[in-house]
């Protein structure tokens, strides 16, 4: 594009890997351990472990039993030597000699999701559970040699002439929250100006329903889906392009794809396209399993802009924590948030320490958890702290900032998600925010991508530990809470005066951040770069994309597609 000759590809995503399992004599040891955490007290060791054991293994479970691990090592449950061969043949019964995505539902399967809608992917390499074979092969090239030269088939033009679609796609299959940035710097690298706002415009112009009904327990991981689709019984994204067609999202039959056809001249041949035909144990539904999905655009009085994956909470768990207010944890990087969460007397050690005040402690137990306050309402601060936790009642903001793209890169913030995740009682209180990448979910909402970014003076710079946060998910905001206000059981949202009043703690940790920063090499930095919202790219090819995604695009008629 930008005057460039079109440029032409069809993509062969890696097949799916079977979840490994644990071997019979490692589960027999993990179970002992379980048992000496019982008899040794620890009985939220043994609950999180044998929960852990349960999930089949994957590219996740390393730092899954990490957290686990390392908490019964600090409790004398096992040894240092126990832990990492545990670790060690945990690996080796993980990964596959052929490579392969992972059977969860991360980034790498949410790429191929996003790319086959995006038109980009033939049917015949799409979901496959072994290396694609010559003949799959050649089905592919077949079709690119029929479509070379033809400027509507080039790959920029069919990005931009689905990429409604890929976002319905995405947003139905419950897909990674990396993607929001990924769309947008492909999109931008086409040539066409695009941002987190026209996802969120797009993804708001019609509700697009939970289509994907994912399991890592049982038995509905994407290897799972990898078998029906290559058993004939269904057709991966050909069959989710129906099943949304059917509820009513509109999707753009006629924008071209890597077959040389368009998906209408693709959805014309019935055979396995309806998700009816697998009955059991489906993953892709014809019947919604709520109304609602994908990853939302936050904004709030502190930030520009975030996202959440909503589609990786269930109901009843974003009912937990939407409309509720939230203590801010707050950790100045990664390093230290890790270090803190793997503690396992961290809520002890913030209720020793008072980190929250009890006259927020009341003002959120009266917001939180009305039901609560007649009997609680005359307890001292350990014994209301503790019922706020037993209950979940109380909630805590972890706030992990200076991970944004100019300070260190943008890191996924993974590990810190798995900690919690490992953690029955933690991540029962806790939402993860942070500036940093995120691609999946924890039990409360993963907040991520949050601008501006710490080192250029975002909101998230002057947070601190005891601050009050009001998460409300659904209504895609989060907002600084006036204390005072809330103590007096009003909502009111202030932060301006709180930026000013913190200036010169925002100007030591800036320093901090900046000395951490050399941990990274100078020539690696990302300098002149847009932030999260706009991909993440260099300034020139930001400047450049100058292409309208609405009106600059082919179909294979001939006509220009208007939106």
């Amino acid at each position: 594009m930008r005057g460039e000759a079109p440029f032409f590809a069809t993509f062969a995503p890696a097949h799916v890997l079977k979840g490994g399992t644990i071997p019979p004599d490692l589960r027999r040891e993990l179970e002992n351990v379980a048992r000496r955490a019982e008899e040794q007290g620890a009985d939220d060791i043994a609950q999180d472990l044998r929960e852990t054991m349960t999930y089949i293994l994957q590219c996740s479970s390393n730092t899954a039993f990490q957290g686990v691990l390392q908490r019964a090592r600090e409790r004398g449950i096992l040894t240092k030597e126990e832990h990492k061969d545990y670790e060690k043949r945990l690996a080796v019964a993980t990964c596959d000699g052929k490579g392969g995505i992972c059977a969860f539902n991360g980034t790498g399967n949410s790429s191929r999701h996003l790319v086959a809608g995006l038109g980009l992917v033939h049917p015949a390499l799409e979901l496959l559970t072994e290396p694609p074979d010559q003949e799959a092969v050649n089905r592919a090239l077949d079709s690119l040699a029929a479509m070379i030269n033809d400027p509507v088939f080039g790959v920029s033009n069919i990005m931009a002439a689905n990429v409604r679609n890929a976002i319905r796609i995405h947003s139905a299959s419950g897909g990674s929250t990396n993607l929001m940035m990924h769309l947008v710097a492909a999109m931008l690298y086409g040539g066409y100006r695009f941002s987190l706002w026209d996802i969120d415009r797009i993804h708001k112009e019609h509700p697009v329903p939970d289509l994907f009904d994912y399991s890592l327990t049982e038995g509905r991981d994407i290897f799972a889906l990898a078998l029906q689709c290559c058993s004939g019984k269904i057709r991966g994204m050909e069959t989710l392009f129906h099943e949304l067609l059917e509820n009513g999202v509109p999707m753009d039959l006629d924008a071209p794809t890597v077959t040389g056809t368009t998906w209408r001249e693709r959805l014309s041949r019935k055979e396995g396209l309806s998700a009816g035909r697998v009955t059991d144990n489906p993953i892709i539904l014809s019947k919604p399993r709520r109304p609602f999905s994908g990853v939302d655009v936050l904004t709030g009085n502190f930030f520009e802009s975030a996202v959440v994956k909503i589609s990786g909470m269930p109901t009843p768990q974003l009912d937990e924590f939407d409309k509720k207010a939230a203590f801010v944890l707050y950790y100045e990087n990664e390093e230290d948030a890790n270090r803190s969460l793997l503690d396992p007397d961290l809520l002890e050690h913030l209720k020793r320490e008072r980190r929250f005040s009890h006259q927020n402690l009341r003002a959120m137990l009266r917001h939180n958890g009305p039901e609560h306050v007649e009997r609680w309402k005359d307890m001292d601060y350990d014994e209301l702290y503790d019922h706020m936790v037993n209950n979940h009642v109380l909630k805590i903001a972890v706030v992990i900032s200076g991970q944004g793209p100019a300070a260190f890169g943008m890191p996924e913030m993974f590990t810190p998600m798995q900690h919690i995740n490992a953690n029955r009682t933690l991540r029962r209180l806790v939402t993860v925010i942070s500036d940093g990448r995120y691609s999946g979910v924890t039990y409360g909402a993963a907040i991520g991508h949050m601008t501006p970014e710490a080192l250029q003076g975002g909101g998230i710079l002057y947070l601190k530990t005891g601050d009050l946060l009001y998460l409300d998910l659904r209504g895609k905001k989060i907002q600084f809470l006036d204390e005072s206000a809330f103590q007096n059981g009003q909502l009111r949202f202030e932060f301006d005066s709180v930026r000013a009043a913190r200036q010169p703690l925002a100007e030591q940790r800036l320093s901090r951040l900046r000395r951490r920063q050399r941990r990274v090499a100078a020539g690696n930095r990302l300098v002149a770069h847009t932030d999260a919202a706009h991909g993440v790219v260099p300034l020139a090819v930001a400047e450049e994309a100058e292409l309208d995604y609405r009106n600059d695009v082919l179909l294979p008629q001939g006509r220009r597609v208007l939106r």
